[in-house]
């Protein structure tokens, strides 16, 4: 499969804002397990979770796009909508250029 976007700049900023959302109490997870539906069998359900997983990165690369994923607790979207803008606040000081999904995701461009 060819490499078409160099996210490693990109990787190591999300790495940084995961670290931030982490301090501030956020359940945050880069390279979560490898896919969404393992994802979801995973999941805690009493918080939310924020991640990216390996296929997500995997595609990444080729698309130049990544979707932060976001599961609230329960499948409740209560805060859900605060917790994505905390995301993409912290994302864009970190210099990402985002947009947010329908599908509670935000998604990071290379």
């Amino acid at each position: 499969m060819e490499t078409l976007f160099d996210i490693t700049d990109a990787l190591r900023k999300i790495r940084i804002a995961f670290s931030i959302l982490r301090h501030e109490g956020v359940n945050a997870r880069t390279n979560y397990l490898c896919c969404y539906h393992c994802v979801l069998g995973k999941a805690p359900s009493s918080t939310s979770l924020v991640y990216y997983s390996r296929d997500d990165v995997f595609n990444f690369r080729r698309t130049g796009v990544l979707p932060i994923r976001i599961l609230p607790p329960h499948g409740d979207g209560k805060g859900t909508g605060a917790l994505i803008d905390q995301i993409r606040i912290i994302l864009e000081l970190q210099g990402l250029e985002t947009e947010i999904d329908c599908w509670q995701a935000i998604k990071v461009m290379a």
